[in-house]
């Protein structure tokens, strides 16, 4: 059985199959379209490769990281670190 959606925001939970779900909290991250905008903008997303085995492999996803003493790109970035 599983555990029931965390505290917090309302959520909705999503079934996806037996034993599988998603849970779902709308409006949990305020402005989250300005902040989708900032990132966009102003954050260089690129690939990166991981060694499998004997050869490379291009992962097929956007990453980015900010080391400080670098500032984040929006305060919620900060905000939803220390939420998660």
């Amino acid at each position: 059985m599983p555990s029931p959606p965390p505290a917090g925001p309302e959520v909705e939970r999503l079934a996806l199959s037996e034993g599988s779900w998603v849970d779902v909290a709308r409006g949990w991250l305020g402005d989250a379209d300005e902040v989708f905008e900032v990132l966009l903008r102003d954050v260089e997303f690129s690939t990166s490769r991981l060694f499998r085995y004997d050869h490379w492999v291009e992962e097929r996803r956007l990453g980015a990281s900010w080391r400080p003493p670098q500032p984040l790109p929006h305060p919620a970035v900060g905000e939803a670190q220390g939420a998660i």
